[in-house]
């Protein structure tokens, strides 16, 4: 293994440690084809050696074609790309090939050869967790970008309201018809039959024959053209500019994906096709995925994190016919905890297309309060299952200083984004239940916070991105509110923060400038609050943006202007004097513009 493999938080799945080279070939299966087989996994791993990289993988091709039903192999060989063959590779396509050419073939191949091979489902989530959702590797952000497009462009993006909102807004597609025989998996995206159960309603009906004439199939086809012309929230709200309707077939795409009349059948056949894909191009399976939101909470699907906790436990579903009420963190190398602890950090995912590059949207992450009840209902159940493992009480279990680790650093997001009720109850928990030594712990709330920022010195990636960008949202909310003085305390306290943590961090682990946060965070506040949980009316936002200096303006208003004049147009309200150009806004663009 190189250096990279090592770069574990904690131990990684089972058979990953199973990843000498040498164990690969010596478990080959007998017979004749176990000389076969060593000799072309040494060769394999010599061209690796060598750098021809294209060529290993042939063979390892070949050797996973005459082995199918020996899962190290397929293990092996995809840990080995993603992992080993990737560091090798210089741009951010190559790296994501290699990577994500190891999650398909675990995904599309090798499981299905061995859908009982608990090893290559954890082996799957590892990758997702570690490799790809994690900061380690320098170019996890085209990682992220990358599978969050994918997953836009299949789901688009959830409602960022309530938790019910947005799993409500998934259930459709656990609806929906599909037959889940595995061996009908993956032989088209869309199974005949099952469309024309949907199809049998006449409004359904109606509709596809809308579509049929207009040349579009129910599939990639749809999503392409609702994400394209749709005006719904989902597909508007990551829109860089409004729909261009430069031809007659725009204009006709544009009505089919927006006349109310064919609103019900349009969302029938919107989820149908998620669900299809999910199931045949994916191989996820919806009804498993919206459990997980029922258990965990509002997942968003176009977060490596996410795609961690549903292999991870998955596999325990599908190799020992598992229930997810039986499934814990404990039997799935902590993956499920650890990914819901990163989605309290950052699990709101700020999305932008990037017109010249669909594939690489811009996205930023904020702190999701929601799952924090979810991560701390799995602490317990570890917790008091370690305890139990042990002969020790709970209080005293392996588990229990990170447990308090975890509680305190939400109590701090919780106090800084003004939720200090839920912020004090995590507190008395936190002394109730682990009487902790210390002077810290016979403070109030606001001493133990104040105490607790000044303890940690440098603090984490996750802790320090998750403080900045709530106490950056809970700044200019208060500024939208009026309340001057709260906004300039916000600000201070998230500049202490970034300071605190820029202090020699590792450039692969850096913030971006703290201008550049902020600006996001404002982006997102002016045209869809409910990203970022809040909700404020648009009259507020105007006036936070009139409160911004000319400087902030000009960053922001070719970002936000498209989307805030239709919703100004809808409230009919002048957007010039709502949102007003600030000046020298053409020599901004012009020092924009690519030179040329």
């Amino acid at each position: 293994m190189d250096a990279e493999s090592h770069k574990h938080e904690l131990n990684p799945p089972a058979v990953a440690e199973n990843y000498p080279f040498k164990t690969v070939f010596t478990m080959a299966p007998g017979g004749l084809r176990a000389p076969v087989v060593s000799y072309l996994c040494i060769r394999a791993e010599d061209l690796k050696n060598d750098g021809r990289y294209y060529e290993a993988m042939q063979l390892a091709d070949l050797i996973c074609n005459l082995v199918p039903n020996f899962a190290g192999v397929w293990g092996f060989h995809g840990w080995n790309m993603a992992y080993n063959i990737s560091v090798q590779t210089h741009t951010p396509e190559e790296r994501w090939r290699w990577v994500y050419g190891g999650i398909e073939l675990l995904r599309d191949r090798g499981i299905p050869q061995n859908p009982k091979s608990l090893n290559l489902y954890r082996e799957l989530g590892w990758i997702f967790y570690h490799k790809m959702g994690h900061f380690m590797d320098d170019m996890h952000v085209s990682y992220k970008s990358r599978l969050a497009a994918r997953m836009q462009r299949l789901l688009a993006s959830p409602p960022y309201g309530t938790t019910a909102e947005t799993l409500e807004a998934f259930r459709p597609i656990q609806q929906a018809p599909l037959d889940r025989d595995p061996r009908r998996q993956g032989q088209r995206d869309i199974q005949q039959d099952q469309l024309a159960l949907v199809a049998s309603e006449p409004a359904v009906e109606q509709y596809l024959k809308l579509l049929d004439q207009a040349g579009l199939e129910v599939g990639w086809q749809l999503l392409d053209a609702y994400n394209r012309y749709s005006l719904d929230e989902q597909a508007e709200m990551v829109r860089w500019a409004p729909p261009a309707l430069r031809t007659d077939r725009d204009k006709l795409l544009s009505r089919l994906m927006n006349d109310s009349r064919h609103t019900d059948a349009r969302l029938k056949l919107l989820a149908f096709a998620r669900a299809q894909i999910l199931w045949n191009a994916y191989r996820m399976d919806p009804d498993w995925m919206m459990q997980l939101m029922d258990k965990y909470g509002p997942i968003d699907w176009r977060l490596p994190m996410a795609h961690a906790v549903y292999w991870t436990t998955y596999g325990l579903h599908i190799c020992e016919a598992t229930e997810l009420g039986d499934i814990n963190s404990l039997n799935t190398d902590r993956i499920v905890l650890n990914a819901l602890k990163s989605m309290t950090w950052h699990g709101r995912l700020t999305y932008v297309e990037n017109p010249q590059n669909p594939e690489m949207p811009f996205i930023t992450w904020g702190s999701d309060w929601r799952f924090i009840d979810s991560t701390q209902k799995e602490f317990i159940l570890m917790g008091e299952a370690t305890a139990k493992a042990r002969e020790t009480d709970f209080k005293d279990s392996q588990l229990a200083i990170g447990h308090i680790n975890y509680l305190s650093q939400s109590i701090q997001m919780l106090y800084i984004g003004y939720r200090r009720q839920k912020a004090a109850d995590l507190l008395e928990y936190i002394k109730e239940t682990f009487d902790p030594d210390g002077p810290e712990w016979s403070l109030g709330l606001e001493d133990f916070v104040v105490d607790q920022f000044r303890r940690d010195g440098q603090p984490s990636q996750d802790s320090a991105y998750a403080n900045i960008t709530t106490a950056l949202k809970t700044a200019f909310v208060l500024r939208a509110l009026g309340d001057v003085d709260g906004y300039r305390r916000s600000v201070s306290l998230a500049k202490r923060i970034y300071d605190a943590y820029t202090v020699d961090v590792p450039r692969r682990i850096a913030l971006p400038p703290m201008g550049v946060l902020a600006r996001d965070v404002v982006a997102s506040l002016l045209v869809r609050p409910r990203v970022l949980g809040v909700d404020l009316a648009l009259v507020k936002r105007s006036e936070l943006y009139r409160a911004l200096d000319d400087g902030m303006q000009r960053e922001l208003y070719d970002i936000i202007a498209p989307a805030l004049r239709r919703q100004c147009d809808l409230w009919e309200l002048d957007f010039a004097k709502a949102f007003p150009a600030p000046p020298g806004m053409e020599q901004a663009r012009q020092r924009r513009a690519p030179k040329l």
